[in-house]
């Protein structure tokens, strides 16, 4: 069933219409949101902890490389900062007791190759793009506290490269500025919603 529809998909790209244009840019930013940051909550799982604040941001250019292709490259940035109440730690045999903050910055850039599928609806007019595809990322982690605890945990990582796919609509109520809403899996965010500015050059 799954290749049924992946075969599909890459038949409707490739034969249909594309809102996509050769050698045409388009820009994208806005707000994201991460389904699985909830992640970072684990390794204080035993107390209690809520999100203080949670904030990302994303910025894209994608190139028609031909009218149902693009290729582009991009990079988001988010910050999680994660309450932790009644946290115990214990030196030279005394414990003590924090309410810490854990704050986690994470900074991607990805390269992505895109497939512009087929008018949504006839009467669009080239107002409607949905695309497709699959993307390589460079992930970076890491992680402040405001906790005393010289064992507190720290998270510090680098992902030398993360595939992962990705998929969204672009709505242009003018000639060049659209709105956008897309979701990728995996990364640092999973929804990303906002503005869309396309410059055709031909």
């Amino acid at each position: 069933m799954k290749k049924l529809f992946l075969s599909c998909l890459i038949f409707l790209s490739v034969t249909a219409y594309s809102q996509n244009h050769f050698n045409q840019w388009v820009i994208s930013g806005g707000a994201t949101y991460s389904l699985f940051r909830g992640i970072h909550k684990l390794p204080f799982s035993e107390f209690e902890n809520d999100f203080k604040f949670t904030v990302g941001g994303q910025l894209n250019a994608d190139w028609g490389l031909l009218r149902r292709f693009s290729i582009g490259i991009g990079m988001s940035y988010h910050r999680h900062h994660l309450n932790i109440y009644n946290y115990e730690y214990t030196i030279d045999g005394q414990t003590f007791t924090e309410n810490p903050v854990q704050s986690i910055f994470t900074t991607s850039y990805n390269m992505r190759v895109l497939i512009h599928m087929r008018k949504v609806y006839e009467n669009t007019d080239g107002q409607v793009d949905l695309y497709w595809g699959g993307l390589q990322q460079f992930i970076y982690i890491r992680n402040v506290s405001s906790s005393k605890d010289p064992n507190f945990y720290q998270l510090q990582h680098n992902f030398d490269a993360l595939p992962g796919v990705v998929g969204g609509v672009r709505y242009y109520p003018t000639k060049n500025l659209g709105l956008h809403f897309e979701m990728a899996f995996p990364g640092p965010y999973t929804i990303a919603a906002g503005l869309a500015f396309r410059i055709k050059n031909n």
